[in-house]
């Protein structure tokens, strides 16, 4: 729900001559024209726009403030290229929004951009749920999303992988927002309301309100 609102929130208030909302609609109404055709994984694939907003306000607004937390567990400790010593026990994260807002990896990063991800003639498209060391909302490498299961044959032993769950989450949330998309007309808000701080997390005020109508669609 998170990610969903800080999305509708970023949309409602973008700059309304780039009728991003418009776009949207357009691509969604273009795909889901049966009803066999929300029931296909094929049609959440070909959601490129959709899929590229999203990902853009997962970098913009990111739900956790620190990320890849990992213990530090040899005895000596992990000692730093600047020489510093982080002892045995210590934990470590990354600062999400610093890196996901830096100059270095985002053109214009301070700048809400939803076709950000989309191919281009010099770049493919990066889908939402690609992770790397500069996208870290799933985490990154091997426990990107992790979870822990129990190996039984041929001898006992605990296990971790990355989990599909990331892929599971984006298709709720595209089939979400395509449905609001096709069916409702949302008022745009003047500015983006600021979003909460709640310990590691970054949440959007639950005091916002927007006006909903629904559409009139001709079936």
């Amino acid at each position: 729900m998170v990610t969903s609102t800080n999305t509708l929130l970023d949309l409602l208030s973008s700059d309304p001559d780039q009728n991003y909302y418009s776009l949207l609609r357009e691509e969604s109404e273009a795909i889901f024209l049966t009803e066999e055709d929300w029931n296909s994984s094929i049609s959440l694939l070909k959601l490129q726009r959709l899929d590229s907003t999203i990902r853009e306000s997962l970098r913009r607004h990111p739900i956790i403030l620190r990320g890849l937390s990992r213990q530090v567990m040899p005895k000596e400790g992990v000692t730093l290229p600047n020489g510093q010593n982080i002892p045995q026990g210590a934990w470590i994260a990354l600062p999400v929004p610093a890196i996901q807002n830096d100059s270095r990896y985002y053109d214009e990063p301070d700048v809400y951009s939803p076709f950000r991800f989309l191919p281009t003639e010099t770049t493919k498209r990066t889908m939402l749920v690609t992770t790397s060391n500069t996208f870290l909302p799933f985490g990154h490498a091997r426990h990107s999303w992790y979870v822990t299961c129990y190996q039984l044959a041929p001898r006992p032993m605990k296990l971790i992988v990355s989990s599909p769950g990331r892929w599971f989450a984006s298709h709720l949330i595209k089939l979400l927002f395509a449905y609001i998309i096709i069916h409702y007309d949302i008022e745009p808000l003047k500015e983006r309301p600021l979003n909460m701080i709640v310990g590691d997390h970054l949440i959007p005020s639950p005091w916002v309100k927007v006006s909903v109508r629904r559409r009139a669609l001709h079936t």
